[in-house]
């Protein structure tokens, strides 16, 4: 993706889950290989994505998404589910609507985030290995797709995560971190090779999952003011001031 000085987007690449919030037909795959506008956006101040999704916040503050959206990881709750269904055109997200403004948004590989002008942070999609940052046994029913087991499987409405007050965030593969107003970082999700940068509290394992939005405390970051963060599919980077 790309965002012009004009407010276009422009998206290129594979599109066969909607990535690219236009249909390329198949016999014309090489399309997709060409930058070109999304449809139907104009006056666009940020984008951002996940493996699959991508998002455009409009000057006007509203919210639009487009892609793969089998674990409601668009933010458009009524037409999500389990059998590939996709989002092919630039679709308004009304359900971040009840949370005002929206100041960053982003995805991982089957989850999205958004932080708000007065610090809030959402999260929602798939509620396996932890990459909401959320309490399970405190979310409420209400929004919640549970799979053939009856176990919670999809947060399909954007949930405030209550920890902390957010200045930005990034997702990885199913790990995500958040830099506070205060310059702290919290993580949590898939900590596979200590990706998050935690221990769980309960061994010295750093490759247990981190199942809340956890403050990160190590040796290295004392003192520091921390204003950035990013994660890959496995690893992270912390961006830190003396």
């Amino acid at each position: 993706m790309a965002l012009s000085t004009d407010g276009s987007v422009y998206v290129w690449g594979q599109g066969d889950q909607g990535q690219l919030g236009r249909r390329v037909v198949e016999r014309r795959r090489e399309g997709g290989l060409e930058p070109r506008k999304a449809p139907y956006l104009k006056r666009i101040i940020d984008i951002g994505g996940g493996s699959d999704h991508t998002f455009a916040i409009r000057k006007d503050a509203s919210v639009f998404s487009w892609g793969a959206n089998n674990h409601a990881q668009t933010g458009i709750v009524d037409a999500r589910g389990e059998f590939d269904p996709m989002i092919l055109w630039p679709t308004l997200v009304t359900s971040l609507e009840p949370y005002g403004d929206i100041r960053q948004i982003t995805g991982g590989p089957h989850n999205s985030f958004a932080v708000t002008h007065d610090g809030g942070c959402l999260s929602w999609g798939r509620l396996y290995a932890f990459a909401t940052g959320l309490d399970m046994n405190a979310l409420s029913r209400e929004g919640i797709l549970r799979d053939d087991r009856g176990r919670p499987s999809i947060l399909t409405v954007p949930t405030p995560i209550p920890e902390f007050k957010a200045a930005s965030i990034a997702a990885g593969g199913d790990h995500v971190l958040a830099v506070t107003r205060n310059n702290k970082v919290y993580s949590w999700g898939f900590n596979l090779d200590g990706r998050t940068g935690q221990k769980d509290g309960k061994s010295d394992d750093c490759d247990d999952d981190i199942e809340m939005a956890t403050l990160l405390d190590c040796p290295a970051l004392k003192g520091k003011k921390l204003v950035w963060v990013g994660a890959g599919g496995q690893f992270s980077i912390i961006g830190a001031m003396p």
